[in-house]
């Protein structure tokens, strides 16, 4: 397996015996800072969040975010309609939307598997407001406990776990910060030679399908096959159950989602300018929902040939392969939005804490990912609303293809002539 080689890849990476991208001292610095900011950004939404459900009279109260789609869909489930949860009108009506609520609140629909629906049940025994606290919290301890077993630098694993992409994440209260702990947790144990917990994980990878095509592409390439027998297991083992809970009709329901999404998304009916994909770079461009289709198929070719190729290298770390990995896994879809953006992240925290000479590429593109996010919104703020669909594919682009040039060179075998 590819993780094996790390002692002999560091070795081959230039200037490994030295200090990294900012002297330690600076790292710890920047990672408070972050941290102390994430942590007011935190308590600044929630707390005015909390207080605007507070005062309004109405039962039950929501707010539109992608976490009161989960919320409806757990309640659907409790009293046993959990196939409803597809049916955009009903799920709507369950989430008891507040009045102030715009047209672009309602465009959200139910679009994941069994299992994780599963995992959202039980916070719909609870006011909407404690759900979301609790999802959100849950989510974040995930993710950081995860990163920090990925990421070897505490302070490089604060400043991934304290981002933008991690904020907006909790605020829209989406599950890609659950997502994220298991591409960490998925990761590290392939490093550590886990085959049993990395196949697992991967297995459990699937509550996001979308997310997934590069990860069995990079265990073939390092000959990982037990891990991907694993995976076969728990997938098998989740949908065995979520048959048994749900039956066959639900699995129906979401094959038929998948194509309502993507007609969804052709249309505009879901918010194509929020995604950070070749194919919202395209529609954003003026080309049309084809011929995006194809700039993004291509793409998707594209990167996930550099990646293959990346992972066969034996002369890389595994935490640059692992890097590049994070960094194209949302390439690869053409249904990625900014709050994913959490998943290059962790990318970014392991070339912050790779040791080496001071790499200005390397830099620049643990920048260009962290503040991502930010510049996304705040091109929306000055006026330009596809900002995202404008700036997403193409940093995470370049990003890839800076680590992809500034690569060592292989190492050179010579033998004595003697």
């Amino acid at each position: 397996m590819t993780g094996n080689s790390s002692a002999a890849a560091a070795a081959a990476e230039p200037g490994s015996d030295r200090r990294g991208i900012a002297p330690a001292e600076r790292l710890r610095n920047i990672a408070w800072v972050v941290s102390v900011a994430f942590v007011i950004g935190c308590v600044g939404y929630f707390g005015y969040a909390i207080y605007q459900v507070a005062n309004r009279d109405i039962a039950g109260l929501s707010v539109p975010n992608d976490f009161s789609v989960m919320w409806a869909a757990g309640k659907l489930a409790l009293q046993g309609r959990a196939v409803e949860a597809f049916d955009v009108e009903l799920l709507n009506q369950t989430r008891n939307l507040p009045p102030w609520t715009g047209d672009a609140g309602y465009r959200m629909g139910w679009l994941y598997p069994a299992h994780f629906h599963a995992l959202v049940t039980p916070f719909g025994l609870m006011p909407f407001m404690t759900a979301w606290l609790l999802f959100s919290l849950a989510g974040l301890t995930a993710f950081a406990v995860a990163a920090r077993q990925l990421i070897p630098s505490g302070p490089a694993a604060m400043i991934a776990i304290a981002s933008p992409a991690v904020l907006m994440c909790l605020i829209q209260g989406q599950n890609t910060l659950i997502v994220g702990a298991l591409l960490a947790g998925f990761l590290a144990a392939l490093r550590a030679q886990n085959v049993v917990l990395a196949g697992v994980m991967l297995g459990l990878l699937t509550v996001k399908p979308q997310f997934g095509p590069l990860l069995p592409l990079v265990l073939i390439v390092s000959g990982a096959w037990r891990i991907i027998g694993w995976a076969i297991v728990t997938v098998a083992a989740l949908f065995v159950a979520s048959f048994l809970w749900v039956g066959a009709d639900y699995w129906v329901a979401f094959l038929d989602g998948i194509r309502i999404t993507d007609e969804w998304i052709r249309t505009g009916w879901l918010p194509r300018h929020l995604m950070v994909t070749w194919y919202a770079f395209g529609l954003a461009s003026g080309l049309g929902p084809d011929q995006a289709k194809w700039l993004q198929m291509g793409a998707a070719l594209a990167v996930a040939v550099l990646v293959v190729w990346a992972w066969h290298r034996e002369d890389l770390t595994f935490e640059r392969k692992a890097a590049i990995l994070t960094f194209a896994i949302p390439l690869v879809t053409p249904y990625a939005y900014f709050y994913d953006l959490v998943l290059p992240v962790l990318g970014a925290g392991l070339l912050l804490a790779m040791p080496g000479p001071r790499d200005p590429l390397r830099l620049v593109a643990v920048i260009a990912i962290w503040a991502l996010p930010t510049l996304g919104h705040g091109l929306r703020e000055v006026g330009l609303v596809h900002g995202f669909a404008f700036l997403g594919a193409p940093v995470l682009t370049l990003s890839l293809i800076a680590l992809l040039v500034n690569m060592p060179r292989p190492l050179q075998v010579t033998h004595d002539a003697s």
